[in-house]
């Protein structure tokens, strides 16, 4: 009976283990992604301020300030714009590396 609960107790352990890695490289692929295609458009993180509409030396409740002001401004389901979807997902993606402390 022990070393059932044994080999159970190791086999989830290793699941675990397992989707976690699965979930790391997932995020880790997203920001490449992301750094990979600001960079392939000739983007820095400057730009990413720029997007937002404010200074390299903004705190970080500055720029979700901004970013929540330009989502609501451009979101889909409220601006029927031609390319409004567009610079929503811009300033999305201008505001996920400012607000992620692995990018600053």
């Amino acid at each position: 009976m022990t070393l059932n609960r044994s080999v159970w107790s190791l086999t989830l352990i290793l699941w675990v283990g397992l989707l976690l890695a699965i979930l790391l490289e997932f995020v880790e692929g997203y920001q490449y992604s992301s750094s990979s295609s600001s960079a392939s458009s000739g983007g820095s993180s400057e730009d990413y301020y720029e997007i937002l509409g404010v200074k390299k030396t903004a705190k970080e409740r500055e720029i979700k300030k901004a970013f929540h002001k330009l989502a609501l401004k451009y979101h889909p389901d409220k601006n029927k714009e031609d390319g409004a979807e567009e610079k929503f997902k811009e300033i999305a993606q201008g505001n996920w590396p400012l607000t992620t402390q692995s990018f600053k």
